[in-house]
């Protein structure tokens, strides 16, 4: 399931792992945003990133 919201910084200082998304990027954590929150990668943002690059790594290699 895909929730989509508009976060304000109380709900960021109160999540446990935060990251951010896009085509070209992949997954990526984020440590801090305005001086709110102090997150290490966890485990679910490093999975949706390993996942993520072996889908496109996957898709590479049928595309040859």
């Amino acid at each position: 399931r895909v929730d989509e919201a508009v976060l304000t910084l109380d709900d960021l200082a109160e999540a446990d792992d935060v990251f951010v998304t896009n085509s070209i990027g992949g997954v990526r954590s984020v440590a801090a945003c305005r001086g709110v929150g102090a997150w290490r990668e966890g485990r679910l943002v490093a999975r949706l990133r390993s996942d993520l690059e072996a889908a496109w790594q996957s898709a590479a290699g049928s595309a040859r």
